[in-house]
């Protein structure tokens, strides 16, 4: 029972807090780069931790690609470097007008519980979630290390905008 509640309440903290002020899906999970920085424990360990999830995430769409982001999600310094990869930071106001037009863009958002992290990288569009894959980070005497595999959900919708 314990355990139980240590759970939810590491949820529940993750979850806590203010939020990018976007109608942009997924409503209410999109933190900021602060927020992502104190659930990790440092914007070192963020920083490290969200370009590997990125650099996974976009290693497994074309090769050539422009990927979208909410700059006061993401700042510079955490993107990956990626050959043929143009990453594009939006303030809050171009992502708005970017979703409003039916473009794609990156999200992350990461759940904090007992030693691990994990990172979800989700992509979409306006009414469109195309694909979610999460990256489990455990901590280690070495920081935060990156574990096998991860658990990845495509789902295809009929979107309003194609």
């Amino acid at each position: 029972m314990q355990q139980l509640l240590l759970i939810v309440l590491c949820v529940a903290a993750t979850l806590q807090g203010s939020r990018v002020p976007l109608n942009l899906p997924p409503a209410g999970l999109m933190p900021t780069a602060e927020e992502l920085s104190e659930t990790v424990g440092s914007e070192s360990d963020a920083a490290s931790i969200i370009s590997q999830a990125l650099a996974g995430f976009v290693a497994q769409a074309p090769p050539s690609a422009t990927v979208t982001v909410l700059a006061s999600q993401i700042p510079s310094a955490w993107l990956p470097s990626m050959p043929n990869v143009q990453f594009i930071r939006l303030d809050d106001e171009g992502m708005q007008s970017h979703y409003n037009g039916c473009g794609a863009f990156l999200w992350v958002n990461i759940d904090h519980s007992c030693g691990q992290l994990v990172v979800r990288v989700g992509e979409g569009k306006k009414e469109c979630l195309k694909r979610v894959q999460a990256y489990r980070f455990t901590w280690t005497l070495k920081g935060w290390q990156l574990g096998r595999g991860g658990t990845g959900l495509i789902q295809p919708f009929d979107c309003e905008c194609s």
